[in-house]
């Protein structure tokens, strides 16, 4: 069965200095013998039950195993034979301390590849044969040495395997367990080898029946040597079988190989009943999940031995291999077993997830910030489309960078150069200038195409709503309802401390701050964003005759207030809530003046009385001229005398909460039909029909004069014509001045760019003059305050990743350590048939958890200390949740540290997986 031949074995210290251990040892054993080495410390006892159990090589020699060489073994191969065909019983016991009792009896089971109902089933099996069936739960360091021994020799025996090599067995036992020990051993001995090295001369006398003696690497003794020819032998088992004939039942008894368990004793095996020899392809026998090892007769021998002459296919043998769940396993237990270590490690790591973690809380907290400032700010900055579009933007971007960007910096020239900037800008300018956008196609394209859910659509012709209202401190006159820089530049003018650069820095703000704002069309998109006050309703967006004044018409308005019900106190002097003389008193320091509350019936009973542009003109019979009243026109009787149409306030409304609503920029909403009336009013104006008829022209239509009927002057151009009558509010229905788009959302304030640039692309493209040019001042402000926000995001990354790079340096040092912390159990394990490949798994298992655990803490601890910051942050900004840490942040940075974590193991896993595992078992 077993024959080591010529083994030699050398240990080199050095190129001169070589310690010959074994020198040509050559020793038959039989298939089921008890067998005693004896000799003298480093006389190579050990050396030899190393080589023999594959756990070391020999320098020359080999060993062979039911005929078969090991010589060509690989390292699968060798790991195989360990699981397999030896089972290892050391003095030390040589157990994992954190696995308990069954757990490690289990060990080899697991290799082999058993299901896991079996494993439990067999180590429970084992452990009552040897008497250890109420302590299968315990961790091996609460046993006594004796238990220790036997729990050795169960693990031992769990695969049935075929050797059985025992070193000193009992040297760390006191005499009472020994016997225990040693019985059992006797016992394993009647159906397998038995191999035990020890110094314990009386005990190798008492149970062994074969002693083999070693002295300086060399065998002087051998009380009964294994005779090829003697009955059992491989030769006289091989000359049996070719004599029975192959038709023919074979009548001996079969060789019993069988389990032992705790009901069963094991019977010797006599030479009757020799077992036939193993080929080469059968050496190592594959235990399999649903099979147990039976005892192969000479019935399934000659079967055998028919499939090999008739070269029928063979299953292929399964290597033993460590299971992936049992590697999580046992490196779990071995950091729950150093709990302290293992929790300042993962903390430690996770410093690092829980910087970064609150730079992205912050960073998305304060994206949602930003984009909340940016929905906020949807309807004060639309999407504007001008007939002469000019990019303001890019025009000062050019202003400070402008010149020629081919020039190289630091010339070697003494020659100086023009920076073109003015020139430039002017010539940009003037480009731009003249280039018109065709309001009157896009208005037509977008009437067509746009789709409402995305926003609205104001288009704007330029007609100007003079609306007056009653002063509210003189019966006898109204106020203009204008928008309140120009209600101020007013007053700063009677005040005398106005000045043309005030007045050019109010200019930008007249129109957002304007006391009209035309409605969206679309009232159920209306009625999403906004609720109703009290008892207030929508406005009808017919414009109807006023029943108490025949010849004047009605058109209904609304007031918009935030969602708080607040009005802008400058809106105050727009609603004519205030007199405008009171702007001074305010100016002069009164603000108590507009900290004012309001009914809801005050609101409602508010009328603005509106006149047309044409409404300022008077021609008296005779005169050949149209003039304009004089600034008298706020007077009652004026104001009664010339409106046409009066504005009354039938609601007041507010954003509904939760809406994604575009927020009114004026106080005062109407509807685009109050704008038609308008124009249809002008264009039908007697002073508007004279200024058209004044005009003749040619066949080809073209204009050959007219004359401007409010000043006389001829006029020879048609441009001049078309300003004659734009001073008269007229307007032309198919073509807007100004085209906004207000997005109800960021999103759809995306999609509505697309949709321009769909219009481009249908039109010639971007180049094309027919393309649309239009302004995003939104955009460009949040693409710089986005970038400014990423740039400082991405830095505090940069630093925060420092700490990771240090924990993961701190994680493979701790692995490292495992590593020589657990030579033993490397050791251990490969004695069962562990592969390299299967430590590597364990290391880098357990650096995984600990770069998991690393990251769970992290992400949790950020999370705690979010709630405190934006409790602080809420207290002295009123921002709530400034800090927002989001989930797929946290399972990223979890992953990140788990990623990070096997990086750093890789090294110190495959330190350990190259343990030379003889010497690892010698660990202490």
């Amino acid at each position: 069965m077993l024959s080591v031949k010529n083994i030699v074995k050398d240990y080199s210290l050095g190129k001169a200095n070589v310690v010959h251990v074994l020198k040509g040892l050559n020793i038959d054993f039989r298939e089921h013998e008890f067998v005693s080495v004896l000799g003298p410390s480093g006389c190579g006892k050990t050396t030899l039950l190393n080589i023999i159990g594959g756990l070391d090589t020999c320098s020359s020699g080999e060993i062979v195993v039911d005929g078969v060489s090991t010589s060509d073994y690989s390292a699968s191969d060798w790991d195989n034979y360990r699981n397999k065909k030896i089972g290892f019983v050391f003095q030390a016991y040589n157990l994992i301390p954190h696995l308990n009792v069954v757990r490690n009896v289990e060990i080899p089971l697991i290799m082999a590849g058993v299901k896991k109902a079996e494993c439990r089933k067999r180590a429970v099996d084992v452990l009552k044969t040897v008497g250890l069936e109420e302590q299968i739960h315990k961790k091996p360091l609460q046993l006594s040495g004796g238990q220790m021994q036997r729990v050795a020799l169960a693990r031992a025996l769990v695969t049935n395997p075929d050797i059985i090599l025992a070193d000193e067995p009992t040297g760390a036992l006191d005499n009472e367990s020994s016997v225990v020990v040693m019985d059992l051993l006797k016992k394993v001995a009647d159906d397998r080898l038995v191999i035990m090295v020890t110094h314990n001369d009386l005990l190798a006398e008492k149970y062994s029946t074969r002693i083999i003696n070693l002295d300086g690497g060399v065998v002087y003794g051998d009380s009964n040597p294994f005779v090829p020819s003697e009955p059992g032998s491989d030769a006289e088992a091989v000359a049996e079988t070719e004599t029975v004939p192959s038709d023919e039942n074979v009548t001996n008894e079969a060789v019993e190989a069988e389990t032992v368990t705790a009901d069963e004793t094991v019977e010797p095996v006599t030479a009757d009943e020799a077992v036939e020899p193993v080929t080469a392809d059968e050496a190592v026998e594959t235990v399999t999940a649903d099979e147990t090892v039976e005892p192969v007769t000479a019935d399934e021998t000659a079967e055998k031995g028919e499939e090999k002459a008739t070269d029928k296919p063979k299953a292929k043998k399964k290597k033993s291999k460590l299971s992936f769940l049992t590697a999580i396993e046992l490196s779990f237990r071995n950091l729950i077993s150093k709990k302290v270590r293992t929790a300042l490690t993962s903390f430690a790591g996770s410093i690092g997830i829980i910087g970064i973690l609150l730079v992205l809380a912050f960073s998305e907290g304060v994206g949602g910030y930003i984009e909340g400032l940016e929905e906020g700010s949807l309807s004060m900055y639309p999407i504007t489309v001008e007939q002469t579009q000019l990019d303001y933007l890019s025009m000062i971007q050019k202003l400070q960078t402008g010149g020629m960007d081919d020039r190289e910096s630091y010339p070697d020239t003494d020659e100086i150069y023009t920076k073109v900037v003015i020139g430039g800008l002017l010539k940009d300018f003037l480009t731009k200038l003249s280039a018109k956008n065709d309001l009157k196609s896009f208005k037509s394209y977008l009437e067509e195409n746009f789709d409402e859910t995305l926003g609205y659509v104001k288009y704007d012709y330029g007609v100007k709503i003079n609306a007056y209202a009653h002063d509210p401190k003189d019966d006898k006159s109204y106020m203009k309802t204008e928008p309140f820089t120009d209600v101020m530049k007013s007053t700063l003018e009677k005040m005398g401390i106005v000045s043309n650069s005030m007045i050019d820095m109010m200019m930008p703000f007249t129109e957002t701050m304007s006391s009209w704002g035309e409605l969206m069309d679309n009232q159920k998109l209306l009625e999403s964003s906004y609720e109703l006050i009290g008892s207030s309703k929508w406005p009808s967006p017919e414009i109807y005759e006023d029943p108490e004044n025949p010849g004047k018409y009605i058109a209904e308005v609304m007031i918009f207030t935030d969602e708080k019900n607040q009005l802008n106190d400058y809106f105050l002097f727009m609603l004519g809530l205030v007199s405008e003389s009171d702007l001074g008193v305010v100016l002069g320091g009164d603000t108590e003046l507009l900290n004012q509350t309001y009914s809801l019936e005050k609101l409602l009973s508010l009328e603005y009385f509106v006149l047309a542009q044409t409404d300022y003109y008077d021609k008296q019979e005779g005169d050949e001229t149209w003039k304009q009243t004089v600034q008298t026109e706020k007077s009652v009787e004026f104001v009664n005398s010339r409106y046409s149409l009066k504005a009354k306030v039938v609601g007041v409304a507010r954003p509904k909460k939760g809406a994604s609503a575009v927020m009114m920029g004026s106080p005062l909403g109407y509807h685009s039909s109050l704008s038609t009336w308008l124009m249809n009013y002008i264009n039908n104006s007697e002073i508007v029909k004279e200024q058209r008829n004044a005009a003749t022209y040619d066949a080809d239509g073209k204009l050959v004069q007219s004359r401007n009927v409010v000043t006389g002057q001829p006029i020879y151009y048609a441009s001049n014509q078309n300003e004659a009558l734009s001073d008269l509010g007229v307007t032309d229905m198919s073509t807007p001045k100004r085209i906004r788009i207000y997005a109800n959302s960021f999103e759809n304030k995306q999609k509505i760019t697309q949709f321009i640039d769909e219009y481009n692309l249908s039109v010639g493209g971007e180049k094309s003059s027919k393309a649309i040019k239009y302004s995003d001042s939104l955009s460009s402000i949040m693409n710089f305050v986005n970038t400014i926000s990423d740039i400082i995001t991405k830095a505090l990354i940069g630093f925060s990743s420092v700490s990771l790079v240090v924990s993961s340096i701190m994680i493979a040092v701790i692995i490292y350590t495992s590593v020589l912390e657990r030579r033993k159990e490397v050791g251990i394990l490969r004695s069962v048939g562990a592969r390299k490949g299967d430590v590597v798994t364990i290391f880098m298992s357990e650096s995984g958890m600990l770069g998991l655990f690393a990251g769970l803490i992290g992400a949790f601890i950020a999370w705690i200390i979010t709630i405190p910051i934006n409790v602080l942050i809420a207290n002295e900004t009123g921002i709530q949740y400034l800090a927002n840490l989001t989930w797929y942040h946290a399972l990223a940075m979890i992953l990140v540290s788990f990623g990070l974590s096997m990086v750093a193991g890789i090294i110190p896993a495959f330190i350990g997986a190259k343990q030379d595992p003889a010497v690892s078992l010698r660990t202490e």
